[in-house]
C-alpha cells in the first residue's frame, strides 16, 4: 500500500492499545492478527479453528461478521487515531433495532 496515506497509529502500536482494551477478545489465542494499515482501510485475519466451522464445513456467519466488525473498527482507528471513548457500532445492530409499535384502528 505504498500509494496510501500512512496510518495515525503503526500496528505495533495500535496491537498493544487493542490488547490493554480489549483483552477478552484481542489476545494471542484470539486468532486476530492485524496484517497491515494505511489511511482509510487495513487488511486483517483471523485465523482458522473448527468451532468457526457451522455444519457443512462452511464459515460461519457470526465469525464473518465478527472479523468484519473488526476490521472497520481497525480501519476507523488508523484513519482518526486512537479515540479512547470511540466505539463502533456492531454491523448486525440495524437489523435488531425494534420498530414502534403499529398505530391501527378499526371501526365496526
Amino acid at each position: 500500500m505504498n500509494d496510501m496515506a500512512p496510518a495515525k497509529l503503526t500496528i505495533k502500536e495500535l496491537d498493544r492499545r487493542l490488547r490493554a482494551e480489549f483483552p477478552e477478545m484481542f489476545h494471542a489465542r484470539s486468532g486476530y492478527v492485524l496484517e497491515e494499515l494505511w489511511h482509510g482501510g487495513c487488511r486483517v485475519r483471523k485465523y482458522f479453528h473448527p468451532r468457526s466451522l457451522r455444519p457443512g464445513g462452511t464459515l460461519s456467519g457470526p465469525t464473518m461478521m465478527a472479523l468484519a466488525d473488526f476490521g472497520i473498527y481497525v480501519a476507523i482507528l488508523a484513519t482518526v487515531g486512537w479515540v479512547p471513548a470511540g466505539r463502533s457500532e456492531p454491523g448486525w445492530k440495524c437489523f435488531r433495532t425494534q420498530q414502534p409499535p403499529c398505530q391501527s384502528s378499526s371501526t365496526r
